[in-house]
């Protein structure tokens, strides 16, 4: 049982958006070193002024330094048919896989946490994190934050853990997985060729009648997670024998993915989806400033509503809304039009209407016109995903090499959306995210 003990300094924290600039592996068989390697990489981006301060590497340093895809065929010889190692093996694993897919390489490996494992061998210790442990357990540690001298403290780290246990492959594995049960009418070659991409996937019945859509950040773990059961004998989901089939769509990120399954299933209702499918909101709450000058909201039918900040379902969904913003925004009964909470107002208008202006900042788009673009379903492609005049109108995909110089190209390349509540809410919900550049206009 041979390891690959690695270890990776990046330019952040987040996969995709940030890059890799060392990594060190140490191959082990848990109780000598094997092999070593290490390189430092051209992150093709500037290494952030906090980032050196942390692990000196420096932009002068990765100038000469190969890129990844330079050492990428290197790097996977290193790693094949071994069990990847890593303390924070999510981390490290997921900037790796991150940079072989830029590549149009799919990484798979069987993956192993030092920090899972310390907890599980020594227990009651304050932290985990690797220069504690190596405090706490005299391990050497040198050139602490560059990629190989913590690769090489990792590999002690994980030899003391096998000296303590045994092979953490034959106890951890076994114990944390669950047993995985294929629906009798599909084929195994379908989960095993899905791909570990964002995007939307949809369950079939014999009749080829789409009975079931979701969506992941990976497609194929979140499949496989549908029939991952404790035994044999656990019960099945009334989905589970109704699957024949199956199909998805790569998406590219989180808000395409999040948008496509919301007008998927609002397209198809499949009878097993229980969420997003309405389609029809014929109540809305309005806007209105009364002749005091406070600002009122008020649940409508949808046509006489001048000002609309959300629409709702039903009257009973919108009066729930309101009570609870009673007690979420501390807002006045008076002036939501709820006459049997009503009690006399005490607070100026603007003081009250502060109130008001930060809930209604929540509900409503920053910009009033913007182009929200992200990672598309290839290296050089990108998402777009469009709002004009508050209102989203539509998502989709053009190349990098085109570019878009104004708002009528972007047009050209989206699928045009009615918006939804739940379309509003996706976006308002990602809006913040980095992983999304915004052109205003």
């Amino acid at each position: 049982m041979i390891y690959s003990v690695v270890d990776i300094e990046t330019t952040g924290s987040k996969p995709g958006q940030n890059k890799i600039t060392e990594i060190a592996i140490v191959k082990t068989d848990g109780t000598r070193i094997l092999e070593e390697y290490s390189t430092l990489i051209h992150p093709e981006t500037n290494i952030p002024y906090f980032i050196t301060q942390m692990t000196g590497i420096t932009n002068q340093m990765v100038a000469s330094a190969p890129k990844f895809y330079e050492v990428a065929k290197e790097i996977y010889e290193h790693l094949k048919n071994t069990i990847f190692v890593a303390h924070n093996a999510r981390f490290d694993y997921g900037f790796l896989k991150e940079a072989f897919l830029e590549l149009g390489f799919n990484l798979q490996l069987q993956t192993l946490c030092t920090v899972r494992l310390a907890r599980d061998c020594f227990p009651g210790l304050k932290s985990y994190s690797l220069g504690k442990l190596c405090n706490e357990l005299r391990i050497p540690i040198q050139n602490r934050h560059r990629a190989l001298g913590d690769a090489k403290a990792t590999t002690i780290l994980l030899e003391k853990i096998i000296s303590s246990k045994g092979h953490p492959a034959n106890f951890s594995i076994k114990n944390e997985s669950k047993k995985t049960i294929l629906p009798p009418n599909l084929e195994s070659e379908q989960v095993k060729s899905l791909p570990e991409a964002p995007g939307v996937y949809y369950f079939l019945n014999q009749k080829n009648q789409i009975v079931y859509i979701g969506k992941s950040l990976n497609i194929k773990k979140r499949v496989k997670s549908h029939f991952q059961f404790k035994s044999s004998t656990s019960k099945k989901p009334k989905l589970f024998d109704d699957i024949h089939n199956l199909s998805f769509e790569i998406m590219g990120n989180e808000l395409m993915a999040l948008l496509h399954e919301a007008s998927q299933i609002k397209t198809h209702k499949p009878r097993h989806n229980k969420a997003l499918k309405r389609t029809r909101y014929p109540y809305a709450i309005d806007i209105i400033k009364d002749e005091q000058g406070y600002l009122n909201l008020k649940l409508k039918p949808q046509p006489s509503a001048q000002n609309p900040l959300l629409l709702v379902g039903s009257q009973n969904a919108g009066t729930k809304l309101l009570e609870k913003w009673i007690e979420t925004h501390k807002l006045h009964p008076q002036f939501l039009n709820l006459p049997h909470l009503a009690t006399k107002p005490t607070e100026p208008p603007t003081t009250y209407n502060f109130k008001v202006e930060n809930l209604i900042q929540r509900h409503t788009y920053p910009k009033k016109n913007a182009l929200l673009i992200g990672r598309g379903r290839t290296v050089d492609e990108r998402s777009i995903v469009l709002i004009e005049n508050n209102n989203y109108l539509g998502k989709g995909f053009f190349s990098e090499y085109e570019g878009l110089s104004n708002i009528d190209d972007a047009k050209q390349h989206i699928e045009l959306e009615e918006e939804t509540p739940d379309h509003k809410k996706v976006i308002l919900s990602l809006w913040k995210s980095k992983d999304y550049k915004k052109i205003t206009f």
